[in-house]
């Protein structure tokens, strides 16, 4: 709902948000440093293109625009998300960490969501 203005102690709330969405995208990674420089990137491409693996997740948002104090604009998010395809990723310091399969929850305290 929107323009709302109802109030709760020293916040007014203007706007309340509910949102479905779902990902589709891709990330690669390079095994020999050598062979990406600006120069040779579409080659690299070349290269990689089967190498890619898309990756799908699904969430939620939440988000509630707030006033505090009458003056300044205060917003609060919460999402939800939830990885459809398993990958693993190994940091620099050969850890390996498994992504996906899983819920993951995030909040986020702003100013506004401009």
């Amino acid at each position: 709902f929107r323009d709302n203005y109802s109030r709760i102690g020293q916040l007014t709330v203007r706007d309340l948000y509910l949102a479905f969405h779902g990902q589709v995208g891709a990330a690669w990674e390079a095994k020999d440093s050598d062979k990406i420089s600006l120069n040779k990137f579409s080659s690299w491409m070349a290269y990689e293109k089967d190498q890619i693996k898309l990756v799908r997740d699904v969430g939620v948002d939440f988000r509630l625009a707030l006033n505090s104090y009458y003056a300044f604009p205060t917003a609060i998010e919460f999402g939800a998300y939830y990885g459809l395809d398993e990958i693993s990723v190994t940091t620099n310091t050969n850890e390996i960490i498994n992504y996906g399969g899983e819920w993951r929850y995030y909040w986020k305290v702003l100013f506004g969501f401009d």
